[in-house]
């Protein structure tokens, strides 16, 4: 999808967007990770809609393939979410899955398969948007993991830190990531201030550290917001 598309899928949407905070700490063009909280469907959505950014996001690389989306979209969707089950529930989830999948592949996004962990191609193909000046999107809470019982979020996984670390290790270039975090019952979108690793950084003991700390920015934000009048 081109920019002018991109812009007009955002002007399509105005009336749904939440309030962007923060906003003026957002860098005007270049390279960046926009890392958030996922609130199932709802944060993706939100950050494109709300936020003005072009963002690339990650995805769950099922929801690219129109063979393999209506499954996924089955099981993550339309049976828990909607509650429609059988032969009905998974003509809905093919009929679905036809839009679905064709608006995330105009987004230009990053197809993730999540069983391959550091050996997916994702983690390259990220560099390459990198370093072409490109900003990401990454929901990086991992499903199987319990919620935090103030925020439901839940703990993250590490594959963005790689991206961060990997990027810079070849470019000797600090890439900025932004914590953005969604709230529903407040309808924000908030940006934090960036966060760096350090550039001469051990892999093996900064990543997952730098992990919490971009999580904890997230959910003190989020408990910060929800306690607001």
């Amino acid at each position: 999808m081109s920019n002018f598309f991109y812009h007009i899928l955002r002007l399509l949407g105005i009336l749904f967007r939440y309030r962007g905070v923060g906003l003026e700490g957002l860098p005007p063009r270049g390279a960046a990770l926009y890392v958030a909280n996922h609130v199932g469907h709802i944060g993706p959505i939100q950050c494109i809609l709300s936020l003005p950014v072009r963002f690339h996001p990650w995805v769950v690389a099922e929801m690219c393939d129109y063979r393999l989306a209506p499954a996924y979209l089955f099981a993550d969707f339309v049976e828990p979410v909607l509650g429609l089950r059988g032969r009905f529930g998974q003509a809905i989830s093919a009929a679905l899955s036809v839009v679905a999948v064709s608006l995330i592949r105009a987004l230009q996004p990053i197809p993730v398969h999540k069983e391959n962990g550091l050996f997916d191609r994702s983690i390259p193909h990220s560099i390459e948007f990198l370093r072409r000046g490109r900003s990401l999107l990454i929901f990086p809470e991992d499903p199987e993991q319990e919620g935090d019982p103030d925020t439901g979020i839940r703990p993250f996984g590490l594959g963005y830190c790689w991206v961060s670390y990997r990027y810079q290790e070849l470019g000797r270039t600090p890439l900025p990531v932004y914590p953005l975090t969604v709230v529903p019952s407040k309808r924000r979108v908030l940006v934090g201030e960036p966060l760096y690793l350090p550039l001469d950084m051990d892999p093996r003991q900064g990543l997952r550290p730098f992990c919490a700390r971009v999580r904890q920015a997230i959910l003190d934000t989020y408990r910060q917001t929800i306690a607001m009048p």
